[in-house]
Formats: C-alpha cells, structure tokens, sequence
C-alpha cells in the first residue's frame, strides 16, 4: 500500500496556485469555536474532534469558490503545534515521540489527520431541516405555488376594473400559496424523511453482522484508513491529474465478506464530491463511489519497531522506505485496511 502523504496534495495545489482555508467548528455546552487551517501553512489551528463547515477555494489569491456542505458525521483532528521537546501522541496511529520528530506528518504513518466517525441519532424533525434547506426543494416550492396561482387567476372571473382586484389577489394569494405549496412539498416527501432516518439508524449493522461471525472491526480505525486509502488513490492516480479535492459527503451502504479471520472484507458504497481544475475555473462533480477494503493483518502496531521486507525477508526498521538488504521498496503498513478493488469510481 503506498503510504499516505498530505504533502503531494499540497505540492499539487501549490504548483496551480491553488490556496484551500479550511474551516472547523467545536461545540459542546460551554463553547462555540471556529478552527481555521490554510493548505500553505499560513493558518494552523490546533483542531480536535471538531466538524467541517467550509471550505474557501483562492487562485492568485482570489476567492473563486467556496463550499458548505459536510459529512456531519465525521470528526476532524489535526496533529497539534506543541513545544518540540514535548512527548505527543500521533492521533492517528497513536506512536508517541517528541513533537520535533513529526514536523508536517506523523514518520510512523505519514499522517497529518484523524478521522472519527460518528454515527448521529437523526430525527425525522432533523431530515426535515436538512431536506427543507436544499436549493431544489426550494425551487420545487415556488414553481408548485407558481402552478397554484395561475390555476387561480384561470378560474376566478375578474370584473372588467380588474386590475386593482388583480394586484390585491397577488399580494395576498401568493404567500399564502408559498405556504400552501411548501407544506404540500413536505407531505410528498415524507417517506423520504423516514428513509433518510431508518438509512442512518443502520450504519453499524454491519460491524455487528462481523462480529457474529467471529470478526471484530475497531469503527475508528477502519474509517481513519478509509481516509488515508482513499487520499493514496484520488491523489496518486494519473486519472485525476486535475483533481485538487474531495469530500465524502455520505456513506451510503456497508457490505461484509468473512472468508475466514484472515481475509476479511469491507464493501462500501460513498457519495463523493470531487473538484477539479480546469482552464483556471473549479469544476464539482458528485458520483456514487463503490470500493472494497481489505484488512491487513499483518499492520504494524505502534510499538513495534520493526518489521520483514516483503521481498527478502529480511528484519528492517519500520522508518526504512527500502531494504537496505535488497534495495527493495517497502510498502507501509502502518495502516489496517487497504483498497483491494475500486468497483465503481
């Protein structure tokens, strides 16, 4: 598995100019908090356990897009500044050494983030605010009450001074047809609320459905490295040479294969959005993914501090990017699961 590398992302968006703030808030009971950080470094907030919210996209320095729609599910943080003789726990993989060996990414699994995901308990009342603010609802809503209106000036007879009685029926008639039209929209959509909220109730059945078969799955780990693979692919792919970003907007569906302990399966189907740059102008495109994961049983754990050349056998340092024996390269492990077949992209 080629392992993860925040900084070829970086070296892409530098080369084209491209300048990503990112923007995070933490919330609990006592505080309300906004985290910013630039993908040039300018803007490095500490972050930890806190949601996406925006994202600002600059070329030459200036704004040219910006996006606020998030997984609201997954939980970032990211590796803190701390005083480089301090001890720091990478919180990705957990290796604990001084803050002045990690420098942009952690050397044990070249991370520079965690990812916790979170499973919401959605109410119908939640999909319902979340379904009432998309764009298309609300084009939906003011063309029901456009038809509305018309049907009423088409069936009403107007005396021949109509026009004072034409403008006074606009002027009460259409907000009580946006209101009439927005509550019909919302009936026809009901089984899409409870889909939404049956669809979410479900997303750990499959760990379960592991677990009776003898196969336990760490959720935090598995989607940690579902980040860091699919970072290895969209990012190191000659198929995306444009891409500069993407986000998993949802995780649609989770199958599990168990062939035995040792071969262990995850299929998992995402909604992504990816942008591209193309003639100086970002391009959005969202598509259903489908990929399959497969654990690595023979990962590195955080206090190991060696591990055997898959080509010679031969004992080497974890760190070692080739053997030094065979000159081969060496893939890293520091990860529990890996692409083992990208289905549908």
């Amino acid at each position: 598995m080629v392992p993860v590398s925040e900084r070829s992302h970086l070296n892409r968006l530098k080369s084209r100019n491209i300048v990503i703030n990112d923007y995070f808030v933490y919330q609990n009971e006592k505080m309300n908090k906004t985290f910013v950080r630039s993908s040039d470094g300018v803007k490095n907030d500490n972050v930890l356990n806190a949601y996406r919210i925006k994202k600002e996209y600059y070329l030459n320095d200036k704004l040219i897009y910006t996006l606020k729609k998030f997984d609201k599910n997954t939980k970032y943080t990211f590796i803190l500044n701390k005083n480089k003789d301090e001890m720091f726990e990478c919180p990705n993989c957990g290796y604990t050494a001084k803050s002045s060996e990690f420098f942009d990414e952690c050397p044990f699994c070249n991370s520079a983030f965690n990812v916790d995901y979170k499973t919401s308990k959605y109410s119908v009342t939640t999909v319902l605010q979340e379904v009432v603010r998309e764009p298309v609802f609300k084009v939906v809503v003011f063309i029901v009450a456009i038809i509305f209106l018309i049907a009423g000036i088409l069936n009403n007879d107007f005396p021949e001074d109509w026009h004072s009685l034409y403008v006074l029926y606009l002027i009460i008639m259409f907000p009580v047809l946006i209101f009439t039209s927005y509550m019909a929209c919302i009936m026809c959509a009901t089984p899409l609320f409870f889909y939404r909220v049956i669809k979410n109730s479900n997303k750990n059945d499959w760990i379960e459905f592991a677990r009776k078969r003898g196969v336990e799955i760490d959720k935090t780990a598995f989607y940690k490295d579902v980040q860091v693979a699919l970072k290895n692919y969209y990012y190191g792919s000659e198929k995306y040479i444009d891409l500069i970003d993407f986000d998993i907007l949802d995780y649609d569906g989770y199958f599990v294969r168990v062939v035995d302990k040792d071969n262990v399966y995850v299929t998992v189907r995402f909604k992504v959005r990816k942008l591209f740059l193309k003639n100086n102008k970002i391009k959005k495109k969202i598509n259903r993914v489908k990929i399959k994961f497969k654990r690595n049983n023979n990962y590195i754990k955080t206090n190991d501090k060696t591990t055997k050349c898959d080509n010679c056998g031969a004992s080497i340092s974890i760190y070692d990017k080739n053997c030094k024996y065979c000159k081969s390269k060496i893939t890293n492990k520091s990860n529990e699961w890996y692409i083992s077949d990208v289905i549908k992209d």
